[in-house]
């Protein structure tokens, strides 16, 4: 039975979109570091679906376009009973460099389509390096500065990035991180807290290498104020290819209490078509015989089309669908769309139980309203209230439920998409 939106779900949903968009904006300020760096290999469309009572369920849709081959939005929305319940913009802006000079952060707390600011980025450059960032944030109508970074470097190698707190009087240091290499590969990484008077330790990560400058292991320690204590190693292996094939993982997440877990990577092409993750068994002392999960990933000529990940079941001995993450190509908003030549209109699943997809197509742009009727011609539900529409393709979708947000008994309903030019009607049937 699927979980209806709670205050605790809600708060889960908006925490762990939070965690990711925390990590995914790290993850693109360390992209953006490295010299002629762009976002078309780092965001993708995809859609998102779960393994629910015997079939696919959206979960997530992330839909990302661009211009003249710069992506210009990211959009990712959170689905629950086929609709958005929540969702995440990002906006990027560039210089005549062809450079990301900002981008902006927005959220839909509600899934209507009313997103409201949160946050911005406004990058700097020299040289084509990216040698600062200024973090905002949204605050009652205006733009607050919020934290800064100033990143160095020795050539093209970053070497130190030194974050800043905005205590509104002035800036004072927060964090110090130091890039350190071997040859031209990162050694270590090392993070630096602002105590008030100079830089204390706080953690450190350290990688190793081989002949081939391919990296076989990394370390995080934590600085407990005299020594670096252990707390996590991640070693790698390749295949005679140059494949990696096997990733361990082990922690110490309290102490006296190690983690750890193991994925095995299979390969055709240099492309990983299966990965096999295995978790420690405490007991015998060794990894489980069993995978305790796997994802398997076909390709639609060299880009990934689809993942599939499955858990596995011990006492069944099978593998069980849980979630698949399918990915689409990019929009370019100067590809012109396809314009149809007449007016169409449909809707699908139907019959359909709990949602259905309502999809129209215009020869012409037009302003539309778009309502539900039971047969006696009475209003149920209004699902577009005299909305602007592009000449092209257009879906919207119904859940079933009324103008007072209450699910309707199956039977018999109409679709009515009407303009000041036409009107056109659509039987749908409801089955619970």
């Amino acid at each position: 039975m699927k979980l209806k939106i709670t205050l605790l779900s809600f708060i889960i949903i908006f925490l762990m979109g939070s965690i990711t968009n925390y990590c995914k904006e790290n993850s693109l300020k360390e992209k953006l570091q490295k010299p002629n760096s762009t976002l078309t290999d780092f965001f993708r469309d995809q859609i998102i679906e779960d393994w629910i009572d015997g079939e696919w369920v959206i979960s997530s849709k992330t839909i990302v376009t661009e211009t003249s081959g710069k992506v210009n939005r990211v959009v990712t929305e959170a689905w629950e009973d086929g609709a958005v319940i929540y969702a995440t913009r990002w906006t990027f802006n560039y210089n005549g460099d062809s450079e990301i000079s900002e981008w902006i952060s927005e959220v839909d707390e509600d899934g209507t389509g009313n997103f409201v600011y949160t946050s911005k980025e406004i990058m700097t450059y020299t040289g084509g390096k990216n040698t600062g960032a200024l973090s905002q944030t949204w605050e009652d109508g205006e733009w607050f500065d919020n934290s800064r970074d100033t990143y160095t470097y020795s050539g093209d190698k970053l070497t130190q990035m030194l974050t800043e707190e905005n205590m509104i009087v002035s800036w004072e240091n927060e964090y110090l991180v130091t890039y350190n290499y071997s040859g031209d590969n990162l050694a270590e990484q090392l993070w630096q807290d602002w105590d008030g008077s100079g830089w204390i330790n706080a953690t450190r990560y350290m990688y190793t290498y081989d002949n081939q400058n391919r990296e076989t292991s990394s370390a995080m320690e934590n600085w407990d104020g005299a020594a670096w204590t252990a707390f996590s190693t991640t070693t790698k292996a390749y295949d005679v290819n140059g494949d990696m094939v096997e990733e361990e993982y082990g922690g110490e997440i309290m102490p006296g209490f190690v983690i750890k877990d193991k994925t095995v990577y299979t390969y055709e092409n240099h492309k990983v078509v299966l990965e096999e993750n295995y978790d420690w068994d405490f007991i015998t002392n060794d990894y489980y015989t069993f995978k305790t999960s796997q994802i398997s990933h076909t390709y639609n000529d060299d880009l990934l089309y689809q993942s599939i990940e499955q858990l596995w079941d011990p006492l069944n001995n099978i593998s069980v669908n849980s979630s698949r993450t399918t990915y689409g190509k990019v929009t370019d908003v100067d590809e012109q769309p396809v314009i149809p030549e007449y007016f169409e209109l449909a809707n699908y699943p139907n019959p359909f139980n709990p949602n259905t997809n309502i999809q129209f197509l215009l020869p012409e742009q037009h302003v539309l309203s778009i309502n539900i009727y039971n047969i006696k011609g009475e209003l149920i539900n209004r699902i577009v209230n005299k909305q602007f529409y592009n000449a092209g393709t257009h879906k919207v979708s119904w859940n079933g439920d009324n103008l007072t947000g209450e699910k309707v008994s199956s039977g018999v309903y109409l679709i009515s998409v009407s303009s000041e030019k036409f009107n056109k009607i659509r039987k749908c049937v409801l089955m619970k």
